[in-house]
């Protein structure tokens, strides 16, 4: 079974990460189809079922609401996006690829602009290789900075945590002060 950042593909139908989808949505794929993201020019094999989605059922499925969809359709982010004659949006899973890849860069702290710019270097194919390796890994030590500053805040959160608890069941501070520093040591004080 091969995992990709939004379907579980194997040689049967699977329904989307149950984790990251409200409903549930089967896509039959050939297994060796996509080895790896293919990051908006996903091109269906030939047999595969191609799904299209309202943007009522792409917010079910995605969890971000309608007008979020719909700003990111706004700002460019969604350049393959097609449209009824009405003027209702359809979405394929090709969209649904590119709104997880947003949605990622989003969590992930990445600027509209930033996201736009790489989409459009996705775009522009291979010979833009190096540019998005350059940005991921520049994206890669942001993360990793950030991460470490979480990891440090919540250890500072723990250290006073145990002190209100000490504090809590003593009733005094100042005794909890003398007794945290007993259990736990300057360097944590």
């Amino acid at each position: 079974m091969l995992t990709h950042p939004l379907i579980v593909f194997s040689a049967v139908e699977q329904p989307f990460l149950k984790s990251q989808y409200k409903g549930e949505v089967n896509l039959r794929v050939n297994p060796l189809f996509l080895t790896e993201p293919s990051f908006f020019r996903y091109t269906a094999p030939k047999g595969a079922i191609c799904m299209n989605y309202t943007i009522k059922k792409v917010s079910e499925m995605t969890g971000l609401s309608i007008p979020t969809i719909r700003y990111y359709d706004k700002e460019g982010l969604l350049p393959d996006l097609q449209r009824k004659e009405s003027g209702y949006r359809v979405f394929s899973d090709q969209d649904l690829e590119a709104i997880e890849l947003i949605r990622c860069f989003k969590e992930s702290g990445l600027t509209i602009r930033e996201i736009r710019h790489f989409m459009s270097l996705v775009r522009q194919g291979d010979v833009t290789l190096e540019k998005r390796l350059a940005i991921y890994q520049t994206h890669i030590a942001r993360l990793e900075e950030k991460l470490t500053a979480v990891q440090n805040a919540l250890e500072h959160s723990r250290r006073t945590l145990a002190f209100y608890e000490i504090a809590a069941k003593t009733g005094s501070e100042e005794t909890a002060k003398d007794l945290y520093l007993a259990r736990y040591g300057e360097e944590n004080g």
